[in-house]
């Protein structure tokens, strides 16, 4: 319903009432980009400041409630693993029906694909699986949040 809902999103993004008219200049030169050295060693700080908040918070939490502590470590590990890499399901869908490109399509399949059969493995390993009723509800939810996120 996801890979539906961001199919129809991205063809009403492209009806030409959402077109911006672009303007081009003919120049002599290219003008070098400019980066504030200050400002960015200010970001760097402060995201340096929070990653290690998170981590004191999570490893606090640990001693409480180790699922939960856990859970928030893993959860900040995955995190800055999917940054680094540039995973994006947002794009991953996106391209598919705008440019063309299904590299990163593939490969979140794939990975679902990887998931799944280890999830089977559990199973038949004697693990009680939960199986839940979809309703409606998650086709429509799959469709709107396609839609939105393109």
């Amino acid at each position: 319903a996801t890979a539906a809902g961001s199919y129809f999103g991205a063809k009403f993004t492209l009806l030409p009432m959402f077109r911006i008219p672009v303007k081009l200049q003919k120049v002599s030169k290219a003008s070098p980009l400019t980066q504030d050295l200050q400002r960015a060693k200010r970001r760097f700080r402060l995201g340096m400041l929070i990653f290690l908040l998170c981590v004191t918070w999570s490893l606090f939490t640990l001693f409480k409630s180790p699922k939960l502590g856990m859970a928030m470590l893993f959860g900040i590990g995955f995190g800055l693993l999917i940054e680094r890499a540039q995973i994006c399901f947002t794009s991953a869908f996106r391209d598919v029906w705008i440019t063309g490109r299904t590299q990163m399509a593939k490969a979140i399949i794939l990975g679902m694909a990887v998931s799944a059969i280890g999830i089977y493995s559990y199973v038949q390993l004697g693990a009680e699986p939960k199986i839940f009723w979809a309703g409606p509800n998650a086709v429509i939810g799959g469709l709107l949040f396609g839609f939105g996120i393109v």
